[in-house]
């Protein structure tokens, strides 16, 4: 009986280990081959500090890469933790600058203060925002003008 579910124990490792042998990005893949992204996002004239910028597919067949903008309004695209860019292509840009409150409770003192959003909606939930992405490397930058409503509006009932 024990050799049973040894047996099994056994099988279900093997099927397991073949499975993520052929999952991308498992098995030793090197993964797409990927272009370098940066840019600068201007806001009313002025760099955008802390702001979201994610690059999503038009093709819903590749991953979109996203990146935090800096004190001068650059950014850097990632492709996931360890590789920079993004997978050439067409893409839908969002650009968002609200962001919620961090404290580190470890006594390290960081501290992050929560941010309304203040781009137009048309920045971000739905953005008007394009870009392609060429093989090499690519200059992408954003000037954002102000005007209309920075949320989506509640959905409205009717009172029946």
């Amino acid at each position: 009986m024990d050799n049973n579910k040894n047996r099994a124990g056994w099988n279900l490792l093997l099927i397991v280990s073949l499975a993520m042998g052929t999952l991308p990005g498992c098995g030793g893949e090197k993964g797409p081959d990927l272009a370098t992204v940066t840019g600068k996002v201007i806001f009313n004239g002025e760099p955008l500090a802390d702001a979201l910028v994610t690059f999503s597919p038009v093709s819903e067949t590749a991953r979109g890469s996203m990146g935090t903008t800096n004190e001068q309004g650059v950014y850097v695209l990632e492709y996931t933790a360890d590789k920079q860019g993004a997978v050439v292509g067409e893409y839908r840009v969002s650009i968002t600058s609200e962001r919620a409150g961090f404290s580190d409770e470890s006594g390290a003192g960081k501290h992050i203060e929560p941010r309304e959003e203040i781009l137009p909606i048309r920045y971000h939930a739905e953005t008007e925002l394009k870009a392609t992405v060429k093989p090499g490397d690519n200059t992408i930058d954003f000037d954002l003008k102000p005007g209309g409503p920075t949320k989506k509006a509640p959905p409205k009932f009717n009172d029946a």
